[in-house]
């Protein structure tokens, strides 16, 4: 399956080193590809850069050894094509995924959670751990 990771994820996985997050991001590697737009990336550095100054270099490391396709979030200019979302600074993850043809967006942020869309599925952490991690499905 395709799969985005929202900043707030990649934020506690990474930085924070969240044991729960990390499983999911590892699930991810090894079970599912991993789509991730310039904006969230840009993002996920400027957000650590700022708030997390000495730990940067795990975001550095995590995007360079962690393997993912790129994609570029595209300019907005018919937004009304796309679900309204309160924060128009999620439009944008919001419009790659569907635009990507994500199968999941991965991500604790509320304004996703009450969109009332198919597709992309939207799950936080724990409902994709519960409903996709086929390593533990087997060991059952």
């Amino acid at each position: 399956m395709l799969v985005m990771i929202d900043t707030n994820i990649l934020i506690s996985g990474i930085v924070l080193s969240s044991k729960y997050i990390r499983e999911l991001i590892s699930v991810v590697e090894k079970n599912h590809e991993l789509i991730l737009p310039d904006y969230i990336i840009n993002e996920f550095k400027s957000t650590t850069r700022n708030k997390f100054p000495d730990k940067y270099y795990l975001a550095e490391s995590f995007l360079e050894n962690f393997a993912f396709e790129i994609v570029y979030a595209p300019e907005i200019s018919e937004e009304e094509k796309f679900p309204s979302i309160r924060d128009v600074k999620d439009l944008p993850i919001l419009i790659s995924s569907i635009l990507y043809n994500a199968d999941i967006l991965i991500t604790n942020d509320k304004d996703f959670r009450v969109l009332d869309i198919t597709r992309p599925e939207i799950l936080d952490p724990k409902e994709f751990l519960e409903k996709y991690n086929i390593n533990e499905k087997k060991e059952q």
